[in-house]
């Protein structure tokens, strides 16, 4: 039988050369060069053939290359997995797993070791600085800025008065429906989000789903002398939106759909009042004049036209981060931060969602020279 291992020669120098499993169908090889003689090559050859071959496990499956073993794997694990963690998990998957290795150690155990075992994560020191935009607290000036370009009536006016208000997320704010706010105990209730159902070489669409954490379903109160009165504003002005558009008003439905483990989801669809209803009807806080639901890119291209106004860094999360900064500044308890938030470890809230500023400082500082002025 013919030997797997090829040598040959070139420029003085031997090398050997055997040929892997396919990897998308394609021919794939190892070869090394730089042996003196045919039988260095030769026996080098061999040896490396037989590690490719046993992987150190000789009784386990060797025909499967770590691109196959990826898409077994991501096939078996998918239905355990979101629709977003999935969309993520596909792109790492396909943009940087597959080039990087050639065979999985576990559970396939078909690498003697790990190749990438001696790499090292730099220190925080030495990290390349990410690229996602800074979220801090947007200053006063700049809301007034914001809010003097998107007034009362403007499609974007409601829903950036939501996330700067109650601090909600972009998906939870655009997901807010009229039976999450009651008016009469003036609260909202968070309890869904609007995703994207997008992956690769897919038709795409909207869709309601579960907030991101159990944590994340909460009751936010608000006032009766600022918000209350606009949301009252605000829903008779769809009222009218709707008596102005006549039957070119659109309604939104929820139809049933299925994502891509297979799982019944909500469909989000937007049509034309004069048709027949398609599905469940959804009575959305956020709409445009014409009725139809916002979508998340269309929100946040408008973050896009503000960072263009000179409002720097700014995307919707800036919104959350500014509400829960504020909270800080008025020295309100960390706890009820948290809870706010939906988050359950303070310490995350504080992090990354809470700037430090001198206005934190007041309280403490009143306290304490009261208390002590007459003793120290």
């Amino acid at each position: 039988m013919p030997s797997k291992v090829k040598t040959r020669t070139r420029w003085g120098k031997w090398s050997y050369r055997f040929e892997k499993e396919k990897i998308d169908g394609k021919r794939q090889f190892v070869e090394k060069s730089g042996f003196a003689t045919q039988e260095e090559a030769y026996a080098a050859g061999l040896k490396a053939y037989e590690a490719y071959q046993t992987g150190g496990k000789s009784e386990q499956p060797r025909h499967m290359s770590l691109a196959d073993f990826l898409d077994l794997w991501y096939d078996k694990t998918r239905l355990s997995c979101r629709n977003n963690n999935l969309e993520m998990r596909e792109k790492d998957i396909r943009l940087h797993l597959k080039p990087a290795l050639d065979y999985a150690i576990w559970p396939m155990e078909m690498l003697r070791e790990n190749p990438a075992r001696l790499i090292k994560v730099p220190g925080k020191e030495f990290a390349p600085a990410s690229s996602r935009r800074p979220r801090r607290r947007i200053e006063d000036h700049e809301l007034a800025q914001i809010f003097e370009r998107y007034p009362f009536g403007d499609t974007f006016h409601i829903p950036f008065v939501i996330g700067l208000y109650f601090g909600t997320r972009i998906g939870e704010t655009l997901g807010l429906l009229w039976t999450d706010c009651d008016t009469e105990r003036r609260i909202l209730s968070v309890r869904r989000q609007v995703q994207r159902l997008s992956m690769a070489g897919k038709h795409g669409f909207y869709y309601l789903c579960d907030v991101k954490t159990e944590s994340s379903l909460r009751k936010l109160s608000f006032d009766e002398t600022v918000v209350l009165p606009l949301l009252r504003r605000w829903k008779r002005q769809q009222a009218a939106n709707e008596l102005e558009y006549g039957e070119n008003y659109f309604y939104n439905y929820v139809v049933p759909a299925k994502d891509y483990q297979g799982r019944d989801i909500d469909k989000i669809i937007s049509m034309e009042k004069c048709y027949p209803a398609p599905g469940k009807r959804i009575d959305v806080i956020c709409t445009q004049p014409n009725g139809k639901y916002i979508k998340p890119c269309t929100l946040s291209y408008q973050c896009k036209r503000i960072r263009e106004m000179g409002v720097k860094d700014f995307d919707f999360h800036c919104l959350r981060h500014t509400n829960l900064t504020m909270l800080g500044e008025s020295q309100i308890a960390p706890n009820d931060i948290m809870s706010r938030a939906g988050q359950t470890d303070y310490s995350t809230t504080n992090k990354y969602y809470v700037d430090d500023r001198p206005e934190m400082q007041a309280a403490p500082v009143k306290v304490l020279t009261s208390k002590l002025k007459d003793i120290i």
